[in-house]
């Protein structure tokens, strides 16, 4: 964290929370780059030199795009009210807009998240390791929570209806995914060559059970998901055929838009509400703030969801949909 005596004074005076605390630590990181670069604190920096920052920290979500900008404009209050040298008023003139960021951290369709795929892992036709990493983004995709990832099994699959089913609620298998899926669904072995990919590589015997992601060693947890999406952002990187780097968060929003584009093509009309329901009731969600009748904040509650699904899937269109 760039000049941290001024930016741990900030997040001291700005909020009492460590979560958002912890937040805030993360966009400063992003943006300690740039400080490092131009040897300067960000709050001094003018409208151009800003552009490159703010479209860095940008997220995929228009909520999360929101509360940076408002810290970022926060910060540059606090510190010209602190009198911190040469703090400016820049971050007023800069243009907030997350399509850059939704381009590169979201995909519009399935044929584009299996290019994603074939740029960081081998092809599904290996019957490698790399099938159950492919299956988590189809997982994720599909529109399952992360949480409930690591639970899916063989017996929920049913290629036959192009679905899967767990907990009461169907998910959908598109196309593209449906080899991986296969794979992870019947193979009891895979074909392992190691960190390096180099030797021969063997057979090599997947745990015991019938959980779709079950490898060769470890525990599948959520830790084992999310970790997956870090691998596979860094072969793509590596690779540098691609300017995409992908979460769960991203996939799984990425899917959403891409069913909430077909309801309306099919419908001419999407429903929001009904979506934001469904998400309350897989996360078992109860309202017990401090409003006295749950009635109320459960409404609340789905009218502020579905107010951000409608925000990201306007978004997610105006890239993606010409």
């Amino acid at each position: 964290m760039y000049n941290p005596e001024v930016k741990t004074a900030f997040m001291k005076d700005y909020t009492a929370s460590e979560g958002f605390r912890r937040l805030i630590l993360y966009l400063f990181r992003q943006t300690e780059p740039f400080e490092e670069e131009a040897g300067v604190d960000l709050c001094t920096m003018d409208a151009d030199m800003l552009e490159p920052v703010v479209s860095t920290v940008m997220t995929a979500s228009n909520d999360g795009s929101r509360i940076k900008r408002s810290v970022l404009r926060d910060y540059f209050k606090w510190c010209r009210d602190h009198g911190v040298p040469n703090a400016g008023d820049g971050i007023s003139h800069v243009a907030f807009d997350n399509s850059a960021a939704v381009k590169r951290k979201m995909v519009g369709s399935p044929l584009q998240l299996q290019r994603y795929l074939n740029e960081a892992y081998g092809p599904e036709t290996d019957s490698g390791i790399d099938c159950i990493y492919r299956c988590v983004f189809w997982l994720a995709y599909a529109g399952i929570p992360k949480e409930n990832i690591p639970s899916i099994t063989a017996d929920d699959v049913r290629i036959d209806l192009m679905l899967i089913e767990h907990n009461g609620r169907a998910y959908p298998i598109y196309k593209e995914g449906i080899s991986a899926i296969r794979k992870c669904t019947d193979l009891s072995s895979v074909w392992y060559k190691g960190p390096s990919k180099g030797g021969d590589g063997k057979w090599v015997s997947r745990l015991p059970g019938n959980k779709l992601i079950r490898s060769i060693k470890g525990d599948q947890g959520t830790w084992f998901v999310l970790r997956i999406f870090n691998m596979a952002s860094a072969n793509v990187r590596a690779n540098n055929n691609l300017d995409i780097r992908l979460n769960y968060f991203s996939v799984w929003l990425s899917g959403f838009c891409y069913r909430m584009y077909e309801q309306e093509t099919l419908s001419g009309s999407v429903d929001f509400v009904s979506a934001a329901k469904e998400m309350l009731a897989e996360k078992n969600y109860t309202f017990t703030g401090e409003k006295g009748n749950n009635n109320i904040g459960y409404k609340d509650r789905v009218r502020n969801i579905a107010r951000q699904y409608q925000k990201n899937y306007e978004s997610w269109k105006d890239v993606f949909v010409k």
